[in-house]
Order: structure tokens, then sequence, then C-alpha cells
């Protein structure tokens, strides 16, 4: 691991002799960074001269130079005195080719409140067990510790325990405004408004179909209106997605809050889209119902990703905690009902994901490309072979007409996948497989 200074006060670096992941120029060998941006990209003879002799020279070696992904870190929920570490999985996605993460950061509905919530004969007691402030201490704790660390962190406090939240009992229904309060106080430790998750395990638990909808029109309204992202979990404890009646339920609750709360007029922000995570169906319909909801789908593990682009949902994906990114893109690839290209995996895993980040966040528009302008956030990765590969290997092409002008990207066979050489934030070397 090695950490570079700020971009200030380093010298242009010129990489040179390797593949540039562009859409502006997909035959890119050399990229100029400067001043913490992508200031050029093009072919190694124009690189050279035109650049200034104090220009720091990096050879690739042949390597390719892509855009670094967008990773996904758990932290344990809060339980105990002490508040989880992140730094060492945030550290582990920094060796992983991330150039940014989602942190879901747990915490339980009785701890969060400072309150042990107790259930007896269908009524409900309440019992401090925190004294008042202690939670919001250990948050703040966590989100400093995270707002310091060197990878971008875009945190969601994720409540769990919610299947007891009953909005016809007054001090229960309070629940969801204390929880928009603490973020209000929270923001400032983590450095940018704090998104909100829930599961739709706790959505469901023990409910009617009408009234998890009831509850899940609640908490979009509640986040909407604090111009809070919303993420929706909707894959159960061990992290397999909702499917069958419960994948169809959920679908009608979204579409079901949705269209109520644009008769109310409150519906997410563009800015702050709601993101379904951890949902799959191999039904073309519901991804269908899904669309002009103001819904993102985050795909978590494999799934019918070429359907969900298809019908032209917005949609993204990001692999297990502490996996290699390339893998999760060749299990989409190569899926056995619902096969997709590289390009189209690997930019579900890159733009796809930046797109999915409230208020343009971790380089906007331009996040997840390396033009000219766009920050100079990218992993240079050891490969075997470039192609454009699509789903169908009958047609997978080892190369491609200079005309199509299409980025070439690793062949991935399934089995093996690129590894990592540097991985560099806003110029800043901040992994180097040599320096470990």
């Amino acid at each position: 691991m090695t950490t570079e200074s700020t971009s200030a006060t380093r010298a242009p670096r010129l990489l040179i002799n390797g593949t540039v992941h562009s859409t502006t120029e997909p035959y890119a060998e050399s990229l100029l960074v400067k001043d913490g941006l992508v200031a050029w990209v093009g072919d190694e003879d124009t690189a050279r001269r035109g650049t200034e002799d104090t220009v720091e020279v990096q050879d690739l070696d042949r390597a390719l130079v892509a855009p670094a992904f967008i990773g996904w870190v758990d932290s344990p929920v809060l339980d105990g005195p002490e508040p989880a570490d992140s730094r060492p999985a945030l550290d582990q996605a920094l060796t992983l080719g991330y150039g940014a993460v989602r942190l879901d950061l747990r915490i339980s509905r009785e701890r969060f409140l400072g309150l042990r919530i107790n259930t007896a004969e269908g009524e409900q007691s309440f019992d401090r067990y925190d004294a008042p402030g202690v939670v919001e201490q250990l948050l703040q704790q966590v989100l400093t510790e995270a707002r310091e660390h060197p990878l971008p962190v875009f945190p969601h406090l994720h409540v769990t325990d919610m299947g007891g939240l009953d909005l016809e009992d007054p001090r229960s229904s309070s629940f969801l405004t204390e929880v928009v309060q603490m973020m209000r106080v929270l923001d400032e430790a983590a450095g940018a408004p704090l998104a909100l998750a829930v599961s739709t395990e706790d959505l469901f638990a023990g409910r009617s179909t009408d009234q998890a909808e009831e509850i899940l029109l609640e908490i979009r309204r509640t986040a909407s209106g604090a111009q809070r992202q919303l993420i929706i979990d909707g894959a159960d404890d061990a992290g397999a997605a909702a499917a069958g009646d419960r994948a169809a339920a959920l679908v009608d609750a979204v579409v079901s809050s949705h269209e109520r709360l644009r008769r109310e007029k409150m519906t997410p922000s563009p800015a702050t889209p709601t993101v379904l995570s951890g949902f799959d169906t191999s039904d073309r319909h519901l991804w269908e119902r899904l669309l002009n909801t103001g819904v993102h789908v985050i795909f978590r593990a494999p799934g019918h990703l070429a359907t969900a682009l298809s019908v032209g949902l917005p949609s993204s994906a990001a692999p297990e905690q502490g996996r290699n990114p390339w893998e999760l893109i060749s299990q989409h690839v190569h899926h056995d009902a619902d096969p997709v290209s590289v390009r189209a995996g690997f930019n579900a895993q890159v733009r796809g994901a930046y797109r999915s980040l409230a208020g343009g966040a971790a380089g906007g528009a331009a996040g997840g490309q390396l033009n000219p302008g766009a920050p100079a956030t990218y992993a240079v990765w050891e490969v075997d072979s470039l192609a454009v590969q699509t789903p169908d290997s009958r047609t997978a092409a080892w190369s491609t007409d200079a005309r199509a002008r299409t980025p070439l990207l690793p062949y991935l066979d399934g089995e093996s996948f690129p590894e990592l050489v540097h991985t560099v934030i806003d110029g800043a070397i901040l992994f180097s497989r040599d320096a470990e």
C-alpha cells in the first residue's frame, strides 16, 4: 500500500505503452494526468511531442487503464459499546481497484433510539439502555473515520429490525422523524448527506401486503421530504434476492408508493434516485413495471442484468465485499439464462454505479469515464488479452474494426481475472502492487 501527496503538489504524469479505456479515444495508448484530472488521452507519439520536460513518465508495460469501480462495504450493526472499525475493509477496497465505495452502516432500530423495545402479548414497552447521545457519538466516530480515509466513502444508515414499526402507534411512528433529525446531525461528520436504507425483509415481516405498502410509502415520503436518497435492500438475511411472490409484492409496493407520491407532488428528486439493492427476477414484466418509478437497481450478485438493461431501467452492479470486481462482470457475461457483453457488465459497475450516487457525487456525469476534464480516478490492470466480448462466445471478437470505435476490455473466460497494479484516485496513487 502506498499513498501519494495531494494532486496540487505533484508533477503531471504521462502514462504510455498501454491501453486506455476511454469513450472519446477508444484506441488510446497514453493518458496525461494533471492537477488530479485527465488532461489528455491519445496515441503515444503525440503525447511525447506535446508534454513538458518536467512530466513524470510511467511505462504501463501493455497494462489496461480503466475507470475505477464503485464498491460496497458492509459494516456490522452497532450493537456493542464500541463502533465497528470499517477502515480495514476500506483499505482492502483500494487493493481491488475501487475508486469509491458505499458504506452500509447498520444499526438496529432499538439501538438507534437508545431504547430496548419489548413486545409482549401484542403490546410494546420501552426501556432506555443507553444514555442520551451515546449512539450519536458512536455514529459520529464511525463516520468521521470513514470521511478521513483516502478512499471516497458514501455512507448510508441502514436501520434494521423495522418489523415492529407500527404507523398507528404514535411513539413508534415518530421514529422516522427521529431518524431524519439524527441524520442531519450526522451529516457534518460524514461530509455529505447520509442516505437512508431499509430492508424488505423488515417491511414485509409479519405484515400484509397492504400494510407493507403503507410502511414503504411513509418511508419514501420521509426520505423525499428530507431530500435523502433511499436504499431499499431487496435481499434476505442470507443475501439471496427476493423471488417469486415476494419480488412481485415488492414491485407492487414500489409502484403503488410512487403513484401516491406523484399525486402528492413528493416524488424523489432525480439527484437522489431511490436505489433497489439486491433485487432480481426472471419476470420481464416486473422489470417493465419498475420503469418511471424513480428506481435505480443495483445488482449485488449475478442476476438478470441483461433484461433490466433491455427494458431501459437504470441499473448498476456492485459485488460482495472483498471480491474482485471482474468476477461479477464475468458471472454476468456467462449467466446461464441472461448473459450480457463484457462492455455492458463493465459499464454497470462503473458508469452505472457512479450515476446511482446521490447528487452526482464522485465525479458527477463525468464519473466512471477517462475523458479529458474527468477526475483521474482509475485502476491499472495486468491482463492476458483484450477483446470486444459478446455474451455468445461464438461471436466474441479478439479485435474489432477501428471504425466501430469500441474500447477494448479484458477477455473473461470465467476462471481467471485481471490483476490489479495500481489504484489511482484524483491523480494520487493510493495502492501499488509493487509497494506491498
